[in-house]
């Protein structure tokens, strides 16, 4: 045992009974972090508060292992310096924000004043090596202090004695919210009465956040702020396309951006606009306004009425009209009204509805000719050929000339094989199916696909299958009547959690046997050898792999990706295999 001064031998001579008033700070943490390495090892497992050292003989605290006289003489004279603080600030009024922080800063050591007043409060510090010459050390020095300073500091705002800067940095952090305006933080401080170049208001800035400025913006980088405030409204419009402005001025409010901040974010990160009392957000493209017109009313519109909506120009309603017909997101909910397929609503088939109509009141046949002359006199704004595409569906069955409803025991056309289908493979009992990421895709709509890789995973005219993933079911659809061929239900879910950007591939996989689906994404711009592996889901690949996975030989794979129109794979396999 090292030697103990004589004036702490004996069982008077308690930790508490050389600290004037220690009782008065016996709640407080013991500030480890301003005491000497040393102190932290050995009496951070036993003691934690100041309390927790009164009653400890200081022959006892001199025997610990690896104490000595000097760490707890450090000891000792924190805590008296820490009741002094605890002194001076008990009774006192109310201290102003600069007043308050005076106090703090003073209680700092020269070098761990100019750290962090230099170095860590500012947002444009100091250069490192004037920091450097001004305290006379090198730069290492930093690496092992700087971090020291700042835990020295987090305790000192801890401590009662300090309450005041506490309550003036959460007020702050109150008044700017996660994400505000760069001009507000300056107003906010004067409402302190500091300076906003100060040293001080800097400090109050450092506590309530750190904010840091982001462009016209202060971000309170420790809660991530303009990523959490994008990210609810992002949300928001995922778990549903409509939200109205008190909903998402609550979900803002809520995560503690103020009030009269909402509408200036909302206003400057997000396109959004205001419908029938709800807030849709608002794309560039006349498809992508229609979307959101009909997401605002929800209720079908005919192309009219959506056309009034649409500030997207020139923009005739005949343009509006055709982008309606082709949108996969649109579908026809009566013969002038439009609605959205992701609502489920049965799609209006008037022209397949009058032609069954008419043949089942001729008996159950008709002349094909007479039949589309009648049908487009009954429905004046059809065209002609689109009578006759629904009339030539599988829907139907013409037969020199005259036409009838096809009856179940009708064969139907057999479909080629699924490797002349554009981006299908096979993969042991699977088939892989590789499609573009567009904006309409991650949006939900419905996906068209060629009919042999409809047939290939299991899908006929006629039929729906449905196959389970992950995240959702994903369904096959391939309606008798279309004349687009089998469609794919949303794969938006699947594409999301791959993390699919626009651009990108989604590679689906169809385990019919099991009925499951799953997917993998390939980033935009992977090419050669590695694109083919993630098509293929094999690595490395040859051309023999390649083969079996077009069910053809390996002369043949070069013709078949060429015949299908994957020409950039089959490039790769003439070079690279």
């Amino acid at each position: 045992m090292p030697d103990i001064p004589i004036e702490w031998v004996g069982p008077d001579n308690t930790f508490g009974s050389k600290v004037a008033g220690l009782d008065d700070i016996g709640s407080i943490a013991i500030p480890y972090a301003r005491l000497p390495g040393r102190a932290a090892s050995i009496y951070r497992p036993r003691y934690a508060q100041w309390a927790d050292l009164g009653d400890e003989l200081m022959e006892d605290l001199m025997a610990l292992r690896g104490a000595g006289e000097r760490t707890l003489r450090a000891t000792l004279a924190v805590a008296h310096e820490t009741v002094a603080a605890h002194h001076a600030a008990r009774g006192r009024r109310r201290l102003t924000a600069s007043a308050a922080a005076g106090i703090l800063l003073d209680r700092l050591d020269p070098a761990d004043r100019t750290m962090l007043t230099r170095l860590v409060f500012p947002i444009d510090p100091v250069p490192r090596e004037d920091v450097a010459a001004y305290l006379g050390v090198d730069a290492a020095w930093f690496g092992r202090n700087c971090p020291r300073a700042k835990r020295r500091f987090a305790e000192l705002i801890a401590e009662p004695a300090h309450h005041d800067v506490a309550r003036h940095a959460d007020w702050l952090r109150t008044a700017l919210g996660p994400y505000t305006p760069t001009h507000r933080v300056a107003h906010y401080l004067r409402e302190l009465r500091l300076d906003p170049d100060s040293a001080e208001a800097q400090m109050y800035l450092y506590i309530a956040g750190p904010y840091v400025p982001r462009g016209d913006w202060h971000e309170n980088r420790a809660a991530d702020g303009e990523r959490q405030m994008l990210d609810l409204v992002d949300r928001a419009f995922e778990q549903s396309p409509v939200q109205t402005a008190r909903s998402l001025s609550a979900t803002l409010v809520e995560a503690g951006m103020p009030a009269t901040v909402v509408p200036v974010f909302l206003d400057g990160f997000f396109t959004l606009r205001r419908l029938n009392d709800v807030c849709v957000r608002w794309g560039q493209t006349s498809s992508e306004q229609a979307e959101a017109i009909l997401h605002a009313h929800g209720k079908p519109m005919t192309g009219r009425q959506i056309h009034e909506h649409i500030d997207s120009q020139p923009l005739t309603l005949a343009t509006l009209m055709g982008n309606l017909s082709t949108g996969e997101q649109f579908i026809r909910a009566s013969r002038t009204t439009w609605a959205l397929r992701a609502w489920g609503l049965d799609e209006y088939r008037s022209v397949v509805d009058e032609l069954g109509r008419r043949i089942d009141a001729a008996g159950g046949q008709l002349p094909a000719a007479a039949l589309v002359a009648e049908v487009c006199a009954a429905i004046p704004d059809v065209a002609e050929r689109s009578v006759r595409g629904y009339l030539a569906s599988l829907a139907f069955v013409v037969e020199h000339g005259t036409a009838r409803r096809r009856r179940d025991d009708d064969p139907l056309p057999p479909q080629p094989h699924w490797n002349t289908a554009r981006g299908t493979f096979r993969h042991g009992s699977s088939i892989r199916l590789a499609l573009p990421v567009t904006s309409e895709l991650l949006r939900g709509s419905a996906v068209a696909i060629l009919a042999p890789a409809a047939a290939g995973v299991g899908v006929e005219p006629g039929q729906r299958r449905t196959f389970g993933t992950d995240v959702g079911d994903v369904e096959v659809v391939w309606p008798l009547w279309t004349t687009n061929g089998p469609r794919l239900g949303t794969v938006r879910a699947l594409a999301r959690s791959v993390g699919a950007q626009v651009r990108d591939t989604l590679v689906l996989t169809f385990d019919p046997a099991a009925a499951r689906a799953s997917a993998s994404a390939i980033a935009a711009g992977t090419a050669g050898s590695a694109l083919l592996e993630r098509i293929l889901g094999r690595s490395p690949v040859a051309l023999t792999d390649v083969a079996e996975s077009l069910d053809c030989s390996p002369d043949d794979v070069v013709a078949v990706l060429s015949r299908r129109g994957d020409d950039t794979l089959a490039e790769t396999v003439s070079w690279d295999l």
